[in-house]
């Protein structure tokens, strides 16, 4: 109560007031303890204030790059919600995800492993790259374009589409092995998976945007534009499956990659 009469002062976002939840603090250590470590900032500014020297981070570091395994709380919550199936949420009502019990018990759902948490941050990390420095618009054949920042969100949604469609469930969460397998492998298969969906998500945005005479925001703010583009970059990822598997699985496919639950 003294911290909500005084967030006029000491402004606290909506998910401060998760970040002393006894399952972000045991995530906080599992993310720690995992063979390549990320940490997992469940309180904002930590990051900043304990790890500020090049040798603090170390341990985080990727490779020889200038970046880090690092995730917020709210990044996380914004991923996990994504990829269950509400880009919409995620994009534009990320509070809802820390404020309203039932987004937060669908989000962080007691028990889940760190891999089923990773997995969905992974595929944002490649979404966010595609649709930022590799693709920061797409051009549909009429020269009409739009920017696909907006996208990420539903391109992170289309990808575990696709995935819960392999592995055979419907919703939430995937397997905690076969999350953890898909982690692991994720440069053989998450690249092809995130360019499949973009070509489809970024595509369907343009053309509601022209048709609708609607900016990109607009759009996105709808939970059911991107679902055709979904199904869409499923069947064609599965059609590249069948015809790799038709082939014996050969080094490098993504057939290759995928964990045998996946079939």
């Amino acid at each position: 109560r003294i911290a909500e009469r005084s967030n006029r002062q000491n402004v606290l976002k909506a998910e401060d007031w998760k970040s002393n939840d006894r399952r972000q603090e045991l995530w906080h250590a599992a993310f720690g303890r995992l063979p390549d470590p990320w940490f997992y900032e469940i309180k904002r500014g930590v990051w900043d204030t304990q790890f500020k020297t090049v040798t603090d981070k170390a341990a985080y570091r990727i490779g020889q790059t200038r970046q880090y395994r690092k995730v917020t709380l709210k990044d996380l919550g914004q991923a996990c919600y994504a990829f269950l199936g509400h880009p919409d949420g995620a994009q534009d009502r990320s509070r809802e995800i820390f404020e309203k019990e039932e987004v937060y018990a669908l989000v962080f759902e007691e028990g889940l492993l760190p891999h089923q948490l990773l997995l969905p941050q992974l595929i944002f990390l490649e979404a966010d790259a595609k649709t930022g420095r590799e693709s920061p618009t797409y051009t549909l054949d009429d020269g009409f374009s739009v920017k696909t920042g907006h996208a990420r969100f539903a391109i992170v949604a289309a990808v575990g589409h696709m995935l819960r469609e392999l592995a055979g469930t419907d919703q939430g969460y995937l397997d905690p092995e076969v999350s953890k397998s898909l982690a692991e492998s994720r440069e053989a298969w998450l690249p092809t998976f995130v360019e499949i969906a973009f070509d489809q998500v970024a595509r369907q945005l343009a053309v509601v945007s022209e048709d609708q005479g609607i900016g990109p925001r607009a759009i996105v703010r709808r939970n059911e534009w991107w679902k055709s583009s979904a199904r869409g970059a499923a069947y064609l990822v599965g059609q590249q499956l069948e015809m790799e598997v038709k082939a014996g699985k050969p080094e490098g496919s993504i057939a290759a990659a995928l964990p045998f639950a996946l079939g």
